[in-house]
């Protein structure tokens, strides 16, 4: 579901084809959204179909002519509203949904950065203090069954901690930017571990009792 607002994305930037669309999303977002093809053009067709994108067909050189497209008024709208509010349709949202807002409002709408980390980050404390407060099963475990569901609340456990350091790492650096500071020294810092980590929530003794 992510892949169209990904693509709105990418057109607020600049116009583009099918093709120029996949090449960037393999050099810029990786394994977090590598959709093949036949998902970009039919995902293009869809946000067309929708009123969301506008296609000419635009000459290169000799090249034949290839459709390019750009976004409406209203694909810009679209593309803001999941920006801020994340996708509204019903189901489980990708975890890797929030990773890629945070990297296309970077490029395409860098004023919501520090609203969109802020969010993140009182999300991601959420998330792990009512998976603190819950009873982890895995030290009292007397059968199989409590064992492998004790390792799951750990397993999770890890997962949300793991998660409130990045998104408050992320608001740090994205903080010492705009304060001036170069973003390769910043990166460079913390590959060292000079640069302090994000701040720890602390460990609750009993919340695997």
């Amino acid at each position: 579901m992510s892949l169209r607002f990904v693509i709105l994305g990418l057109l607020t930037e600049l116009p583009r084809h099918g093709y120029a669309i996949q090449r960037v999303l393999e050099e810029r977002f990786g394994e977090l959204c590598d959709p093949g093809s036949g998902d970009v053009y039919r995902a293009l067709a869809v946000l067309d179909r929708e009123g969301l994108v506008r296609a000419s067909a635009t000459r290169v050189g000799r090249r034949p002519r290839r459709k390019v497209y750009e976004p409406s008024a209203a694909g810009r709208r679209e593309l803001l509203g999941w920006l801020r509010d994340g996708s509204k349709q019903g189901g489980r949202v990708s975890r890797d949904e929030p990773f890629l807002r945070l990297l296309v409002a970077a490029r395409s709408a860098p004023q919501l950065l520090p609203g969109l980390l802020d969010g993140e980050v009182r999300h991601r404390r959420l998330v792990l203090s009512a998976l603190e407060s819950q009873r982890g099963p895995l030290r009292g475990a007397t059968s199989f069954l409590a064992l492998v569901l004790g390792l799951r609340h750990e397993a999770a456990l890890e997962e949300a901690r793991a998660a409130l350091r990045a998104a408050d790492l992320c608001r740090r650096v994205l903080q010492r930017q705009r304060a001036g500071a170069a973003v390769s020294a910043l990166l460079q810092g913390l590959a060292r571990g000079t640069e302090g980590g994000a701040a720890q929530p602390p460990r609750r003794t009993g919340a695997t009792a």
